[in-house]
């Protein structure tokens, strides 16, 4: 029986499974063969599901190519229809026999039937009234003069999946739409009911007979694109009137003309009887009435009408470009006609189906998956940005836009992998930010207007994006165990990719400085401190001091005068002394290495926010090493020691100084004025050619400098202020 009979076996139990071949395998050789067998048989299964996830794929891709087909093919039939309607109706209009309404101004109604319709009219207004009383928020569906009520009756909203009841409501059917108000259980006065919501006739499909067992009956269902209302009536007699009414009238709105053409032979008799008959009134002022209807000679164009249709088809289709597109050219041929009811009534239509895209447009934009977020970053949702910019809504599109490349980066920043050094890793982030950030600055460029609103959007965004961003990365890169070297090379990286945003017209160098500061501060103030606490533990052992240093081989000496060379010591030659060693201490090479990496380190810090923390820090240090080295001085009356050490002191003021002063003058650009005055005030250490110091005098502590401004003076003198810009550009955004 092979392994996979095994696994696959119903009663498989893991525990036994592996009892048995701890008992069966004898030794650690068996036990690496069965491993190697399950190794085996896991690279098997696991090249099969491949193989089947390949061809489920395929099959997805010319599943949705057959879809694409068949969308295309609806398109068409759809087209064919229409073009065989319109066929239709033109050889309606060219034929002999049809009938076809008159081009006459209708005669005066009669005094009677001018009553008759004056007294239907009121009665309309007063159902209106009634309703304005009834239900809370109806005030825009009864303010049209055209609109009548047909029908009204309490209905029960049913769940369409689980058939339990959901809400009391009220419906009322109008000439051209269906409003549902729901039932208030507390309510305050004449008003029992709430306005829910109104529906178009002409976007209601109507559902008469439910074939399912379980649904109550007297029901009868509401097709409203998205949504489905599933209502039940009191009776079978209920049912039936709103299911006729509601039929009549989705009639009358489909063939409007057939409808005016019957009331027209009801109305005028007359005319219909005497077709060439002139109008009595043809020469008089045309009423608002006889306007209406001689617009009917000048019927709209075809695509005008059949635009909310299309629409809905256009959404369904997730064809937004297109729907977009036939709607401003609807606007457009809206300005350049005079407002009638009939395109009114089109015009409210169409900006009810604009507004249930928008909503999917929006919707798009804010309900996505990890997974999908991080699928074509800002390219992946112009499309929706576009067309809501397009529709009016720039300041929603652009919110939602900066947004979704908050998210975006958020995830791309979670699915940085921690691997190897954490130097690596930040330095990853600080990449995967900064690119993130300008390329989503090119991309609002191209999808907004700049105007003032919207730069002020995306500073804000930049703003906030790089604060958040800018804390994280200090929790990360400042620990508690975090290394000068390394804090220095990180801050510089992040500092350089920022600077990258000044060539978009933004300057956030000042943001992150800030942010920075007081990590900085407590940084090279802690390196400062343990240095200077190392100089003066080394300063207690006074074995060294005075000892030239030594080494084991001429390699090692070799090796550490290339060392010293690559700090910037080019004449450490000249202090050697023999084969294998130095006229200095060990104790004075030490502090060398130490200071030049320390100030390297430091430098790399440089920036005009704690630019005089690090320069006192770099001379704080030395300061300490030079006073130990005269205390220690006064200790000895040995010639030999007071020559090692008088040698170390010319070291230290002369070799080390301009190796500092060097390492400060690449990266600003000029001297530190301070460490010339340090080797001045301790030049008598170097024995005979300096003059001595008075117990009270003190070294000169640094002066600081003024970061902007310039000197009262025209004098450039060396310790006195230095005029320098604060940041790369003085204007911020």
């Amino acid at each position: 029986m092979s392994l996979t009979d095994v696994f696959a076996s119903k009663d498989f139990d893991p525990e036994k499974y592996v009892s048995d071949v701890g008992s069966q395998c004898v030794g650690g050789v068996e036990l690496i063969n069965h491993k190697s067998k399950l190794q085996a048989l896991s690279d098997e299964t696991h090249i099969a599901l491949k193989k089947n996830v390949f061809q489920h794929y395929e099959q997805f891709i010319e599943t949705a190519k057959d879809i694409s087909y068949l969308a295309g093919e609806m398109y068409q039939i759809s087209q064919m229809l229409r073009d065989q309607k319109t066929l239709v109706q033109n050889i309606l209009d060219t034929s002999i026999i049809a009938k076809r309404p008159t081009p006459q101004v209708p005669i005066t109604p009669t005094e009677p039937e001018a009553k008759v319709k004056s007294t239907t009219v009121d009665d309309n207004r007063k159902k209106l009234l009634t309703l304005l009383e009834k239900v809370e928020g109806a005030a825009e569906v009864i303010e049209h003069d055209h609109r009548a009520l047909i029908h009204e009756g309490d209905l029960l909203e049913i769940d369409p999946d689980s058939y339990s009841a959901v809400q009391r409501k009220r419906g009322y059917l109008f000439n051209d739409g269906i409003m549902l108000a729901q039932w208030v259980p507390n309510r305050r006065g004449p008003q029992r009911y709430k306005f829910e919501a109104f529906y178009e006739l002409g976007a209601i499909g109507l559902v008469v007979n439910i074939r399912d067992p379980e649904c109550p009956k007297c029901v009868f269902k509401l097709l409203i694109f998205p949504s489905v209302h599933l209502l039940q009536c009191p009776n079978q007699q209920e049912k039936d009137s709103w299911v006729n009414n509601i039929e009549g009238q989705q009639k009358i709105l489909r063939n409007p003309i057939k409808s005016v053409n019957k009331s027209m032979s009801i109305e005028s008799p007359v005319m219909e009887m005497n077709p060439g008959f002139p109008s009595i009134d043809s020469d008089r002022a045309k009423s608002p009435e006889d306007t209406s209807m001689v617009s009917l000679q000048h019927p709209l164009p075809e695509w005008v009408l059949d635009i909310p249709e299309d629409l809905d088809v256009w959404i369904a289709q997730r064809n937004f470009i297109e729907a977009v597109n036939h709607y401003e050219t609807f606007l457009e041929f809206v300005e350049s006609q005079q407002m009638s009811p009939s395109l009114k009534d089109i015009k409210s239509k169409v900006e009810a189906r604009i507004k249930t895209l928008i909503e999917i447009l929006v919707s798009d934009l804010e309900i996505m998956t990890p997974a999908k977020i991080l699928q074509g970053g800002p390219r992946s949702i112009r499309k929706s940005v576009d067309l809501l910019v397009r529709l009016g809504r720039e300041n929603q599109a652009s919110q939602l836009f900066l947004a979704h490349r908050s998210a975006y980066i958020k995830q791309r920043l979670k699915q940085l992998k921690t691997e190897g050094r954490s130097q690596i890793y930040l330095d990853h982030m600080a990449v995967i930010f900064f690119s993130n950030i300008q390329e989503t600055m090119k991309e609002y460029k191209r999808s907004f207007s700049f105007k003032t609103c919207g730069v002020a959007s995306l500073v804000v965004w930049v703003n906030s994006e790089v604060v958040n961003f800018a804390n994280s990365y200090c929790r990360l890169l400042f620990g508690p165990q975090a290394h000068l070297s390394s804090v220095s090379q990180s801050v510089a990286n992040l500092r350089a990719e920022s600077q990258q945003l000044i060539e978009f017209g933004m300057d956030i160098t000042c943001t992150v400085d800030s942010i920075l500061l007081p990590h900085i501060e407590r940084t090279v103030t802690d390196a400062k401190d343990k240095l200077i606490e190392a100089v003066k533990h080394r300063y207690r052992s006074t074995d060294e001091i005075g000892a030239p240093m030594k080494f084991a081989d001429k390699y090692s000496l070799t090796k550490m005068l290339e060392e010293m060379s690559q700090l910037g010591i080019d004449n450490m030659q000249n202090y050697v002394a023999g084969e294998a060693s130095l006229s200095i201490s060990s104790s004075t090479v030490a502090f060398t290495k130490t200071w030049l990496h320390f100030c390297e380190d430091v430098m790399q810090l440089i920036a005009p926010e704690w630019q005089i923390l690090i320069e006192t820090a770099i001379c704080e240090v030395i300061l300490t090493e030079l006073k130990q080295l005269e205390r220690t001085k006064k200790k000895f009356n040995n010639p030999r020691i007071l020559e090692v050490i008088e040698r170390g002191a010319s070291f230290l003021m002369g070799s080390v100084c301009r190796a500092g002063a060097q390492v400060y003058r690449k990266t600003m650009g000029e001297d530190l004025a301070e460490l010339e005055g340090i080797a001045d005030e301790f030049a008598y250490l170097r024995g005979g050619t300096g003059r001595s110091l008075s117990p009270n005098k003190r070294a000169p502590v640094p002066l600081p400098r003024t970061l902007s401004g310039g000197s009262g003076n025209g004098s450039g003198s060396s310790t006195g202020s230095t005029t320098r810009n604060k940041y790369s550009s003085p204007e911020y955004v």
